[in-house]
């Protein structure tokens, strides 16, 4: 369940696809998808990272994004979420230059 792709367009939306059973593409279900499909409701994306069955987005004013699992904290939204199927924005993180997983 932990394979999914990212990628950013020159436009600043940000593309995923491939697995979805954590809701890890941000698209609202948890759908898998075989295509590259929009996430909806965000632009000006500068950077995104996948994880372990979470994805994370930086926009270009330095919130950070994320969706997914959050069984032990992966996008930063504390004990009462366990997943996110549709991004959630790190209310803790402003002024982000880069993000990364691991």
């Amino acid at each position: 369940g932990e394979m999914h792709s990212v990628q950013i367009g020159v436009n600043g939306k940000v593309y995923t696809t491939g697995n979805n059973n954590k809701g890890q593409l941000c698209l609202g279900d948890l759908e898998n998808r075989d295509y590259f499909h929009e996430v909806p409701r965000i632009s000006n994306v500068v950077a995104a990272a996948v994880g372990l069955e979470f994805t994370l987005i930086l926009l270009e004013n330095g919130d950070v994004y994320g969706c997914g699992t959050n069984e032990v904290g992966q996008i930063g939204q504390g004990q009462d979420t366990v997943i996110s199927q549709k991004p959630m924005q790190i209310e803790k993180l402003s002024n982000i230059d880069e993000i990364s997983t691991g």
